[in-house]
């Protein structure tokens, strides 16, 4: 626990910082920020779920120390540079881009081991004795802090942080420091200021330290531009650090050629996919600027593992193959796509559940049509956001619409013959479903096992 007396000459013992008062335990403290999970009555809820201290821009007369000031977020990100004091002392590296971001974090935590990396994302948090999954889809900015505070207690040599591609986080980039940055891949259109959230990131690496671009992307040249740190690339590009030479699949695996310097030298990776290849070559480069050899690299490769739901080939002894796959957006769902059309034998048959903006919605939904033999249509999200229709393209006659998700991956299964692909999209291994804003126990997964059983 940590004394709030230096701050605020007060007192005051505190465990953890959050600003939901929902999220309170005993002797946490509540800094009050206006948004949508706050309300006039987060500040009685607070006390009531016993939280230690106080911040807000408004009220008096609190039960408990507490403390007015103009701005709460600025006084929050004060808190909690006190709180996790040992937080901005790890390595930290961030991965962003529109795709593959959670598969290079897998991949370098299989190349140097996971008892030695951490790993924040929206959706799970990992380090040497923690692995915990969030199922809220939003990090706060205390949460990033509180472990990376607990990643350096327990003697991690480096933190990944999954810079998530929303709004929110934005902001959050003025307060954190990199000391690396890898970047996957931007193949689609961003807005001026998806670009511009993506440059602010590379802003906020240390001079001495290391920026890893995708040399074959559309936005290399702008994001290179932003650099102030040391850069080193991968691709195809003859001008990449690391050059991309071929590459082929033989037998299950993926055989990668490649040249660094004057260096040409070959390896076996257990991923699929030309989008596999790419988040490879950036966990590769990633140990070379670690002082890796090659020779130890390619040992190393050894270790990787396919990671869960991406592109992941489940095996229930079937006659056709199922592929899982956490694809939800525009070019997650035409990678995921072309890949499984290069390898098909017969059908690739498409089960796909997505909400969001109607135009967003119509481009995804195209995509699928075009790129499946047959497509299932159904809901990830139940609510009444983003009706199913909007994704179908009444031009192409090859869909189904079944809204219950489990009804639609059942259907697929009953229609696959042998040779064929089911292709389950836009949630993987996730273990619930929104209905209505509530989290509801279901997975994907589980439909197969019980389908299969």
């Amino acid at each position: 626990m940590k004394n709030l007396f230096d701050l605020y000459c007060v007192d005051v013992l505190v465990n953890d910082v959050k600003t939901s008062a929902k999220a309170i335990l005993p002797n946490d403290v509540f800094v009050f920020i206006k948004n949508k999970n706050n309300s006039k009555r987060s500040m009685t809820e607070a006390i009531e779920r016993k939280a230690s201290f106080l911040v807000t821009s408004s009220g008096s007369d609190y039960p408990i120390p507490y403390v007015k000031v103009k701005n709460t977020y600025s006084e929050l990100i004060n808190i909690i540079d006190n709180i996790y004091d040992k937080a901005k002392n790890i390595f930290l590296v961030a991965v962003f881009g529109t795709n593959g971001k959670t598969t290079v974090i897998s991949i370098i935590r299989d190349l140097l081991g996971e008892d030695k990396c951490g790993f924040i994302s929206d959706n799970v948090i990992k380090g040497k004795y923690i692995n915990i999954k969030n199922d809220t889809k939003i990090l706060p900015i205390e949460t990033i802090y509180k472990y990376l505070n607990k990643f350096y207690n327990e003697h991690l040599d480096v933190a990944f942080l999954k810079v998530p591609n929303k709004n929110y986080f934005s902001k959050y980039l003025d307060n954190l420091s990199f000391n690396a940055a890898i970047f996957t891949n931007s193949f689609e259109k961003l807005t001026v200021k998806n670009i511009k959230d993506k440059r602010k990131i590379l802003t906020r690496i240390d001079k001495d330290g290391i920026a890893i671009l995708n040399r074959d992307d559309i936005f290399y040249k702008k994001l290179r531009t932003s650099c102030k740190c040391h850069v080193l690339t991968y691709g195809r590009n003859k001008y990449s650090n690391l050059r991309i030479l071929s590459f082929k699949e033989e037998d299950g695996k993926t055989v990668i050629n490649y040249k660094y310097k004057n260096e040409k030298f070959t390896i076996e990776s257990p991923l699929n996919g030309d989008f596999n290849v790419y988040n490879i070559s950036a966990s590769i480069l990633y140990l070379i600027y670690l002082g890796y050899f090659l020779s130890d690299i390619r040992k190393r490769i050894y270790n990787v593992k396919v990671v869960a739901s991406r592109c992941e080939l489940v095996d229930y002894k079937t006659s056709y193959k199922i592929y899982l796959d956490y694809a939800h957006n525009e070019s997650s769902v035409r990678e995921i796509l072309s890949y499984l059309n290069s390898i098909k034998q017969k059908r690739v048959i498409t089960v796909l559940g997505f909400s969001g903006q109607k135009e967003k919605m119509k481009r995804v939904g195209d995509i699928t049509q075009k790129l499946s033999d047959v497509v299932i249509f159904t809901k990830d999200v139940v609510n009444n956001r983003g009706k199913i229709t909007n994704l179908i393209n009444p031009d192409i006659d090859n869909y189904f619409v079944l809204p219950e998700r489990k009804n639609a991956i059942r259907k697929a299964l009953d229609i696959a013959r042998k040779d064929d692909i089911v292709a389950i999209l836009g949630k993987g291994r996730d273990n619930y479903i929104n209905i209505c804003g509530k989290n509801i126990i279901y997975s994907d997964i589980l439909v197969l096992d019980e389908y299969f059983k």
